[in-house]
């Protein structure tokens, strides 16, 4: 094998190398035919050219997939060794008479130089934008995968028709009652006729199958399909657009919601219907592929309003059940493959440098959104981390997070449910050590007693009614002892009968545009869920919600502090550990001192009586923090 002769691109001139895959015919006639293995090689040409030009080219969308085992193409007449992947695209891509241009990134940039690459990621959007189109390269063909596209094509063209991409923002909330839109109600007639029309039964297992392959895991994804101008979908021989395949996507979502509100008690107990029901509205699809229709469609459509790093950094971190975390082979990818799409790239200060160790890069990262406001990102360095060396104050952008108990779990809103430093702005001061972050808080207390842990149970079970029962008792026996003495919490009688079921849920409650404040039929739902045979009985549907934010609290168990204040921490947490209000944030944070005067961060907190900034009232002083 040998290596590429790269020649060096001037960064001034936007120079990007672009690959020529010859026709079949070419390299049929040049080679031996009589040799399988020379019959089908890759023979490529790689040119120079300027963006400035408006080159031709096709930008390729694939996963790099595993190293070995490695396959040979040629490139200028030197056989390269590629990942087994490409060469598939390769192959599926090349035409019988004419050449095909494309970019190609593990070709066309220099994976050797690191100089190289940083200049390149630079201007990654450029180079996808400025395609003629996007080719998704999902894969090789698999079993039924060519009717699954002729399927997922003929669906997403009725979508289509039936006017699927007319739903906007919280439409689909309203579809169950759209009586007096009507708009909405032409829509949902549209869209349920669609329904009747279309085999439902084959889309739901075509989705599920494509919405599962490797490629949608990639965090890059997000920028190379939202830039295009145009992309198109391809499993092996089988090409279909986008749009078609995102109205497909989001018809599916409708078909679900109809399912599930059309759903009468004596079909889902139905012994033969039932479990078939059961089992279709059970297989939902990876949502990664609707994150990216998302993406795409707010960044075609509104241009006046793009989605921040940081919204892109929460959409692609967060672990959310059928939403997973997005992967990269390179853990700095994870920053520098969302940074193109930022609106405001200079202010942030963050430039791709592949120089920097995935360590240096996340510490630069956290602290260049902290200085920009975004103080609250202190919440997603959590317990578990894979990057060795990080601070306690910097997330593992590599390691999948978990939604922060105070933020909306709302994709795409960085909207806050609680204010507990008021409304006063993040103080960050300058420090020597770049490992160390100083802000300004205040202690307002230490934690005391602990209970235990609230986890999921060993089962199958999502719910633990077992572990819930003894968490629910736990917190009440705390309320009684801060009641008994005499504490701040309880100097406010009307808010002290609502601690006990507003804290195991950590005050909040779920809607479909996200968690909000709880408001009082969480009680009702915590009280039917208190009765002995609740785990028997059909829940409602305000219990179902409280049941599924107390589930996004695992791993978190209740406390109570030296004065008398109740609530939930991260279940690491330890006797003696601080609780602070961090001025700028909207949660308390619980810190653990250090011999040297630092504090290492532990994590956010759920502190009844101080989430609306009741805490900054308790005459204690603000301090510089060195949290490190």
């Amino acid at each position: 094998m040998q290596l590429i002769d790269y020649d060096l691109l001037r960064s001034a001139q936007l120079e990007i190398r672009v690959l020529t895959l010859c026709p079949l015919k070419v390299t049929a006639s040049e080679d031996d035919i009589t040799s399988s293995t020379s019959a089908t090689r890759i023979k490529c040409i790689l040119h120079t050219v300027s963006l400035h030009a408006n080159p031709s080219y096709i930008a390729l969308s694939y996963t790099w997939g595993e190293p070995t085992p490695c396959k040979t193409i040629q490139v200028n007449g030197k056989a390269v060794a590629v990942r087994a992947n490409l060469e598939a695209a390769l192959l599926h891509i090349r035409e019988e008479n004419r050449p095909v241009a494309l970019w190609v990134d593990a070709i066309c940039i220099d994976q050797s130089s690191n100089e190289e690459k940083s200049e390149q990621v630079q201007i990654m959007r450029d180079i996808y934008a400025k395609s003629e189109y996007v080719l998704v390269w999902l894969g090789v063909a698999a079993q039924d995968s060519d009717t699954a596209m002729k399927v997922l094509k003929e669906t997403g063209e009725l979508a289509i028709k039936a006017r699927i991409f007319d739903l906007r923002g919280k439409d689909l909330e309203n579809l169950s009652n759209p009586e007096g839109d009507d708009r909405l109600n032409s829509i949902k007639t549209s869209l349920d006729a669609c329904a009747q029309a279309a085999d439902l039964t084959p889309f739901h297992t075509s989705l599920n199958d494509f919405s599962e392959r490797e490629y949608w895991t990639r965090t890059w994804i997000v920028q190379e399909v939202s830039v295009a101008r145009d992309v198109m979908l391809m499993c092996g021989s089988m090409k279909l657009p986008f749009e078609t395949f995102a109205a497909a996507s989001n018809f599916c979502g409708f078909t679900r919601l109809r399912l599930a509100e059309n759903m009468t008690i004596a079909q889902w107990m139905d012994p033969i219907r039932g479990p078939l029901i059961k089992a279709a509205m059970a297989r939902a699809p990876s949502a990664a592929p609707n994150i990216i229709i998302g993406i795409r469609r707010r960044y075609q459509r509104e241009t006046g309003n793009p989605e921040s790093f940081f919204g892109l950094l929460k959409r692609s971190c967060f672990d959310r059940g059928a939403i997973h975390p997005l992967k990269a082979t390179d853990s700095r990818d994870k920053i520098y493959g969302l940074l193109g799409l930022d609106p405001f790239p200079l202010q942030l200060g963050i430039l791709p440098d592949y120089y920097k160790s995935t360590k240096e890069t996340y510490i630069t990262t956290t602290r260049a959104l902290i200085v920009s406001g975004k103080i609250n990102i202190l919440a997603w360095s959590q317990q578990h981390k894979v990057i060795k060396g990080l601070p306690t104050w910097v997330p593992d952008f590599s390691s999948p997070l978990r939604d922060p108990c105070g933020e909306n779990d709302r994709i795409g809103s960085e909207e806050a449910i609680f204010c507990a430093s008021g409304q006063q702005a993040a103080s960050i001061l300058s420090h020597e050590n770049e490992n160390v972050m100083s802000i300004r808080g205040v202690l307002i207390d230490t934690i005391d007693s602990m209970g235990s842990p609230w986890r999921t149970s060993d089962s199958n079970e999502l719910f633990n009614y077992e572990e819930a029962t003894r968490l629910f008792d736990e917190i009440e026996d705390f309320c009684k002892l801060s009641e008994k003495c005499g504490s701040t919490l309880t100097q406010d009688k009307e808010k002290w009968p609502e601690a006990i079921w507003r804290i195991p849920c950590a005050d909040q409650e779920g809607k479909s545009s996200g968690r909000v404040r709880a408001s009082s039929a969480v009680h009702s739902a915590y009280l039917e869920l208190k009765l002995p045979d609740a785990k028997f009985k059909h829940a409602s549907l305000d219990r179902r919600r409280y049941q599924r934010v107390m589930m996004s609290l695992y791993d978190r168990r209740p406390f109570i502090s030296t004065e008398g204040f109740v609530g939930l921490v991260p279940a690491h947490s330890q006797q003696g550990d601080l609780i602070c209000i961090i001025i700028g944030a909207n949660f308390p944070f619980i810190l653990r001192k250090t011999t040297n005067e630092q504090y290492e961060l532990v994590g956010e907190a759920y502190v009844y009586g101080t989430m609306d900034g009741e805490g900054l009232k308790l005459g204690k002083d603000v301090e510089v923090l060195n949290l490190c």
